[in-house]
């Protein structure tokens, strides 16, 4: 409404990467963050780290998260709660987001990067039970509102990202065909890797093991670097199809995604017009070959995805899904599962 003031949120964000306390994430990086989501979503955003204050305060860290709240009185609380089996102990207790939520009407809004494996969609049906709107960035929102009472809003999206880092920034693209993620664990991906070595072609991979971890902007140069991207969609076990956020990184940094045959992708995206998909050794290795040897027919599919993206997919449009599904929430309104 003209003249109203604008949403207050309380973003809950993690400090440390991955979990570990001797890697801060710069401070001065995590407010210029902080400035953008105001910016894009025109909300006044707070930020608070629950990691930080668990760590120096276990005691009593989730009652300091109902005080905050209650001195911020925000319109929503931003919460992306950890998964990993390592770090769920850091993760605010739900009774506390429950008596946040009774004593200052703030709508609970959850966040889920992976819930395609059942354990991880179970842990995050736990939080979507008792929030407002839930949202889910990998493709697999219909196995978490499958888990979560009838009535909740579940938002099937994609991942956002941040067009500052993901984007083409001109450098030489030296690398013919890369895979930047993690192998170790990912046996499809080892083998996949192998035969296209026996096929002939090389595959630069990096940036995703333990130990290999880039920090986002030498990630994203890597992309840049690309001319092929690799994508693999199944999970660890090789059952589930998830939607990666290396999908759009790449599409945004100018590299041609080739992406593993699954629907959840082609649900997003258009194979042939914005992606390669791809079968077994032989089938990749002969479009690789193709598409490296005719670099007009590269540029081309790479415009139509990224302008496919930037219409459709974008951080912004993300955030209008999620504000919209949060409106009708505090109206009282109902939101279908998407």
């Amino acid at each position: 409404m003209p003249g109203s003031r604008p949403l207050r949120g309380l973003f809950i964000r993690d400090s440390f990467v991955h979990g570990h306390q001797s890697e801060e994430i710069d401070p001065a990086a995590i407010e210029a963050e902080r400035l953008h989501l105001a910016a894009i979503t025109g909300c006044d955003f707070r930020y608070w780290h629950f990691d930080k204050v668990a760590i120096e305060d276990p005691m009593s860290c989730n009652l300091r998260l109902v005080e905050v709240v209650s001195e911020h009185r925000p319109d929503f609380i931003f919460y992306h709660p950890s998964i990993s089996s390592y770090l769920i102990h850091r993760n605010v207790r739900p009774e506390f987001l429950f008596i946040a939520r009774a004593l200052t009407g703030a709508s609970l809004v959850f966040s889920f990067g992976d819930v395609a494996y059942p354990y991880f969609a179970a842990y995050a049906a736990g939080y979507a039970a008792f929030g407002d709107v839930s949202v889910t960035w990998d493709g697999n929102g219909a196995k978490l509102a499958a888990l979560a009472p009838p009535g909740k809003t579940i938002l099937d999206l994609w991942t956002p990202t941040d067009r500052r880092v993901f984007r083409e920034t001109g450098v030489e693209r030296d690398i013919d065909v890369g895979f930047i993620g993690q192998t170790n664990n990912y046996r499809d991906r080892q083998a996949m890797l192998a035969a296209l070595k026996g096929l002939g072609i090389h595959v630069a991979t990096g940036g995703g093991n333990e130990g290999e971890y880039l920090d986002v902007a030498d990630y994203a140069r890597l992309f840049n670097r690309t001319r092929i991207s690799l994508n693999f969609s199944k999970t660890k076990e090789g059952v589930t199809d998830q939607l990666k956020g290396r999908v759009f990184e790449s599409i945004l940094c100018g590299a041609l995604l080739f992406e593993s045959e699954n629907e959840v992708t082609a649900r997003f995206l258009t194979p042939y017009r914005h992606y390669v998909p791809f079968g077994d050794a032989a089938d990749l290795a002969e479009k690789i070959r193709r598409y490296l040897a005719d670099e007009p027919a590269r540029r081309e599919m790479v415009a139509a995805a990224q302008a496919h993206v930037l219409s459709t997919l974008t951080e912004e449009i993300w955030w209008q899904r999620l504000l919209g599904a949060i409106d009708l929430s505090r109206a009282g309104g109902k939101v279908l599962r998407v």
